[in-house]
């Protein structure tokens, strides 16, 4: 399935159809998705006899994407029968119009069985097994199913030209192992690949789940063990977290071998990371699969804050803004949101200096950091387990910028979904873009006064949609 991003539909067009197997049968519970070409969509599900249909969509060009699931045996397609999504046809609505009759036969899919097992043997319950496709049409596309009391799975839907074995690997992810692949690895490149048909049954076997590693220490305060820490490892690609019991010890598992990254989180402490420190750095190495590091401990003395005020009109209303406390080594940041009146106050910081970034454009100020006479970001030093003297800051009234683009020579016809972006001479400044409207406005806020170029650029999401000449 591919990546979409979620937007509102005003009212308009309609769309709908059915959507069945080649013999005729009503396939219910399908996920249908209504997707304009810049990839914003509704989305909706099958009744129980294969209809549906969407209402209020806007005037524009839309593809239908019909994606079953679970255990429903039947292939994803594009209306109205194409693998890639790309390929569906591009249908054109206009104001109040209605397109009927876009009805699916979705044939059945190949189906990958196979168990998943502890290393002594005991089935793996409720774990998700992925199936990835590598090759040919199905390169990219995914299917999953979840572990029954015996640990076997079987994943239906499976794509594919007819009479052609297409490759897949399969993917484990089950709470207290790390996530691994058929083959016994954790790296995609070292999964062992298995060929399916479609409509065919084949047979994964068992997958023996790797272990993984253990991390285990105390977490202590000021005062002694802390309850409830909230203890996050990372290693290899992979996180997890748990929490504290009574005594503050911890036991962190379902983690690849690797340099594990370890930090604690609890309120009314200072975010600590291995080391006592305020930003990552250091890590623990823990090699060899089911290997055991003990005293893996962490300090975390009491929270440091930084408090102030943010200066503003009589009146005015900051509760819209938020903020980050950059660690001066700038691997590290902590955010927070205003009071309406402007008071903020930042907390899980150590005594150490930090930068403040706010981000305030939607009120007509500028997003950026706080900022000393000579433009450089102020660095507020902090005591450590006390709050700072209350600052006071006040941020430049930001500039903006506002327009239309539409398509030359369509009248106000405006270019949905391109970028505008506001690209400053200062290198040292951010670069501040926002996203044309469907009738071609768009508006940037929070810019630095400053020298600015424009840029617009316009990329389909679909190449054989065209594009427009980026300016």
């Amino acid at each position: 399935m591919f990546c979409l991003w979620m937007c509102s539909l005003a009212s308009a067009g309609e769309v709908s159809g059915v959507i069945s197997t080649p013999s005729g049968e009503p396939l219910s519970e399908v996920a249908v998705y209504v997707v304009d070409d810049r990839l914003a969509y509704a989305s909706s599900t099958t009744a129980t006899d294969g209809s549906y249909s969407f209402t209020g969509l806007p005037a524009g060009r839309y593809r239908v994407w019909a994606e079953p699931g679970g255990d429903i045996n039947a292939v994803s397609r594009a209306w109205p029968d194409e693998w890639d999504f790309c390929r569906g046809t591009l249908l054109e609505l206009g104001s109040d119009s209605s397109q009927s009759g876009l009805d699916f036969e979705l044939k059945s899919g190949g189906q990958l069985s196979g168990s998943v097992q502890e290393a002594n043997g005991e089935p793996v319950v409720g774990a998700t097994v992925l199936a990835e496709g590598l090759t040919g049409r199905v390169s990219g596309l995914r299917r999953d199913a979840t572990t029954d009391f015996e640990g076997g799975f079987t994943i239906v839907g499976l794509d594919g030209d007819v009479d052609l074995e297409e490759s897949w690997i399969l993917r484990v992810s089950a709470e207290g192992w790390p996530d691994q692949y058929l083959g016994s690895g954790y790296q995609e490149e070292s999964a062992t690949a298995v060929g399916v048909e479609v409509g065919q049954a084949t047979e994964a076997g068992t997958i023996s789940m790797l272990d993984g590693i253990v991390v285990e220490g105390t977490v202590t305060g000021p005062s002694g063990p802390l309850e409830g820490v909230e203890v996050f490892a990372y290693s290899s690609g992979q996180i997890t977290d748990t929490r504290t019991d009574e005594s503050g010890a911890y036991t962190v598992v379902g983690l690849p071998p690797g340099d594990v990254l370890l930090w604690g989180n609890l309120e009314g402490y200072a975010l600590t990371y291995l080391g006592g420190e305020a930003s990552p750095g250091g890590t623990e190495s823990v090699a060899g699969e089911g290997a055991v590091a003990s005293g893996v401990d962490l300090e975390m003395p009491m929270e440091s804050r930084l408090v102030g005020t943010l200066l503003g009109e009589p009146d005015e209303d900051f509760s819209d803004v938020t903020l980050l406390a950059y660690h001066q080594s700038m691997r590290a940041g902590l955010g927070d949101e205003m009071e309406a009146d402007g008071g903020f106050a930042v907390g899980r910081l150590h005594g150490d200096g930090y930068h403040l970034y706010i981000y305030a454009g939607d009120e007509g100020y500028v997003d950026d950091f706080v900022r000393d006479e000579q433009g450089a970001p102020v660095l507020f030093s902090l005591e450590s387990e006390v709050d700072s003297a209350p600052v006071e800051v006040a941020l430049p009234r930001g500039a903006g910028v506002s327009g239309k683009v539409v398509v030359e020579g369509a009248g106000e016809v405006g270019v949905y979904g391109a970028s505008v972006s506001a690209i400053p001479s200062d290198p040292d400044q951010r670069v501040r873009s926002a996203t044309v409207e469907r009738n071609g406005d768009y508006e940037i806020l929070g810019i630095v006064p400053g020298t600015y170029s424009l840029q617009v650029r316009f990329s389909p999401v679909c190449g054989a949609d065209g594009g427009y000449v980026w300016q």
